[in-house]
């Protein structure tokens, strides 16, 4: 399998401790239809850590998950792929699980972690014929919209995969919000020493971000709050133009989650 090649593959399916007794199921290689992003809601932790508590403390048969990425990138591959393990409820017989070292409810991945990531994600499409569109959060299977794992904007990770700009997502993202605060993918047009993020335009790297700006901005003109009005219009000309700059794109998020979470407004 592809993935096998990526030089971040370390093989510890005989390293983990295993129930004495139960056993996942096996599937068909056939039946992986979608992949699961996970984090492992500890800021701190282990392939041998996450075992530990899924077979001790849980009494599972095995660890989760089956590749887990570590802080310095490395990829720990702890099960053949075959085995249906416990990470998405009712969906895990047609899931693969991929899970980061972390809580991205309050630290970003490392930048290794965003490496390995993506090359292994990528490795995973070739092997199981997906797109970009099969690679999911944990967050976003059906039952698990309340649940922040893996805290990233996925709709921001696919387009970095489609764009193959492979960067970092925004983090604590927050399912229940998810048009106000998912990340736009941006071009950098100007030099550092010319303005900087003032003079980078704003460039969604797909449909779904845009028309998720513009609703938002379509909230914006239509608030009867003091100027919400004309910053609204302000900033969904400049959009539909392509001038809008990516520090008022910034300023934006900032302003809706201002009006939608701190101040909780219903209109």
């Amino acid at each position: 399998m592809r993935f096998l090649s990526l030089l971040e593959v370390r093989d510890y399916r005989n390293k983990l401790p295993r129930h004495d007794t139960k056993r996942y199921l096996r599937r068909s290689l056939l039946d992986i239809k979608k992949i699961a992003v996970h984090h492992g809601a500890t800021r701190e932790g282990s392939p041998e850590a996450y075992a530990n508590y899924h077979v001790g403390t849980l009494d599972w048969p095995e660890v989760a998950y089956p590749l887990i990425i570590g802080k310095n990138g490395i990829i720990y591959w702890t099960m053949d792929l075959n085995k249906v393990s416990y990470h998405v409820g009712l969906h895990n017989r047609y899931t693969l699980g991929v899970c980061m070292i972390g809580d991205f409810r309050y630290d970003q991945p490392t930048a290794a972690q965003y490496q390995s990531l993506y090359r292994l994600l990528e490795a995973l499409k070739i092997d199981f014929s997906l797109s970009d569109q099969d690679i999911l959060g944990h967050q976003e299977f059906a039952g698990y919209e309340w649940k922040q794992c893996p805290a990233l904007d996925m709709d921001g990770l696919r387009g970095q995969l489609a764009a193959k700009n492979y960067g970092p997502v925004i983090n604590n993202f927050n399912n229940d919000k998810k048009i106000l605060i998912t990340r736009p993918a941006v071009v950098k047009l100007a030099k550092e020493d010319d303005g900087g993020m003032a003079n980078t335009l704003f460039q969604p790297s797909n449909g779904a971000i845009k028309q998720s700006t513009i609703n938002v901005l379509a909230r914006l003109s239509s608030s009867t709050a003091h100027g919400d009005k004309a910053i609204g219009r302000n900033w969904v000309d400049q959009l539909n133009q392509d001038k809008l700059s990516e520090s008022d794109a910034v300023g934006l998020l900032y302003v809706a989650l201002d009006r939608e979470l701190i101040q909780g407004r219903k209109e």
